[in-house]
């Protein structure tokens, strides 16, 4: 049975909204704080909440500092913001932030149907953003991402289970990738041993984007290399290998710095601390 994840400290408005969805096909799970909230999604596995029904004013977070954490954390989870605060402002900020619904507490009655709502609108942009991934690497020459996992939703699958590396919950993307790096390492040793090639600098930053569009995390980064370089020991000269593993530490390490520019730029509290306002 899928569930859902109520983030709501207020026992009355809790359950108000437990209340609200008793005939629905979900069963509720709550947290109270943000904190909690993290936790509870940092131990999913693969069976993550439909979606999320965030109150705004939380005991560690107020405001809109509440939704942008939690985007940040599970960018292609729904999240549907149920608040007190009638603000026309606030409800386009929230909105264009990524959320998928703003609800009055007030205005309940057709709560389920707004779920159900943003569980599919959700669903089709991740499947769009999958598809935008998917036409960066067949431009970057990797192999096609199998149809197969666009269907099941692979992009709402790594944000639920964060705990799970690339190569672990998506090995087939993380082979495109793999492709994908050990061509930006050849073509940057060429322009290190030969005068007039230039480094592939453009590919490192649309690499590291494609990375941040499915939430990977350093580590994936760094798994690619080795990855890499262990195929590599297999089929090239020792001293190839010993080069390119050299060029490559300064591959990985501009990976990374491009993809936290890129949780900076869009997610910028990915990485940020619990209650940050």
């Amino acid at each position: 049975m899928q569930w859902l994840l109520l983030v709501e400290d207020d026992e009355a408005a809790a359950a108000l909204i437990t209340a609200r969805l008793a005939d629905s096909p979900w069963r509720i799970e709550r947290a109270v704080t943000l904190g909690q909230t993290y936790a509870r999604l940092e131990n999913v596995g693969d069976e993550g909440p439909a979606a999320i029904l965030l109150d705004l004013n939380l005991p560690d977070s107020e405001g809109f500092s509440t939704v942008s954490a939690l985007i940040g954390m599970v960018p292609h989870l729904p999240i549907v913001v149920i608040t007190g605060i009638l603000n026309d402002e606030l409800r386009l900020q929230v909105v264009e932030s990524g959320a998928q619904e703003f609800v009055l507490k007030s205005h309940l009655d057709d709560l389920e149907l707004l779920v159900s709502t943003a569980i599919a609108r959700q669903r089709h942009r991740n499947h769009a953003l999958a598809m935008a991934v998917t036409a960066g690497m067949r431009s970057q020459g990797s192999a096609e991402t199998p149809s197969s996992l666009l269907d099941t939703n692979p992009l709402l699958r790594r944000s639920a289970n964060a705990v799970a590396s690339l190569r672990e919950s998506l090995p087939q993307v993380f082979d495109q990738f793999a492709a994908r790096y050990r061509t930006i390492l050849d073509r940057s040793i060429e322009a290190a041993s030969y005068r007039g090639h230039e480094r592939p600098v453009a590919d490192i930053k649309q690499m590291a984007r494609d990375l941040g569009v499915i939430n990977c995390a350093p580590r994936d980064v760094v798994d690619i290399h080795l990855g890499v370089l262990e195929d590599l020991a297999q089929v090239v000269h020792p001293e190839r290998v010993i080069a390119m593993a050299e060029e490559g530490r300064v591959v990985a390490m501009e990976l990374m710095g491009y993809l936290a520019l890129h949780y900076r730029d869009h997610a910028p509290f990915r990485f940020g601390s619990v209650g940050t306002t």
